[in-house]
């Protein structure tokens, strides 16, 4: 996985966003999405405020979903649109939302939905990403 976007506070703001959406729907391991995304973050070498930032921006698209799924969706759905202009920061958020999604190499039915949705939301072509 491309980790260029991990040095962008919108990237990682989307990419919370996505695994969230990514996370929430019927049939997904919320919880291995988002261990995953904590794992990436351990990872990573970001400042403390950043990796902080980013696991609370999960955390908090997670909740919104939760408490009102349509809100919730929307809100996640505005966080991917703020990388929408730049192409490769699209495409590399959309890769790794998927990435951190998928349960071995699969996402669930209701996760592939979300996941075109998700490339819809950033300009991108689902196809591109075998959706």
């Amino acid at each position: 996985m491309n980790r260029d976007w991990m040095g962008n506070d919108k990237a990682l703001d989307a990419v919370a966003a996505g695994c969230a959406l990514l996370g929430s729907v019927d049939g997904a391991d919320a919880a291995g999405v988002g261990g995953r995304f904590r794992t990436l973050l351990d990872g990573a070498d970001l400042p403390d405020q950043s990796l902080t930032e980013a696991a609370s921006a999960f955390d908090r698209h997670s909740g919104r979903i939760r408490d009102n799924q349509d809100i919730g969706e929307e809100e996640a759905i505005a966080a991917l649109r703020a990388v929408k202009g730049d192409a490769d920061l699209a495409r590399q958020t959309a890769e790794a939302c998927l990435q951190l999604a998928r349960e071995g190499d699969e996402l669930a039915p209701a996760q592939s939905h979300m996941a075109r949705r998700l490339c819809e939301s950033l300009n991108l072509s689902p196809t591109q990403f075998g959706l």
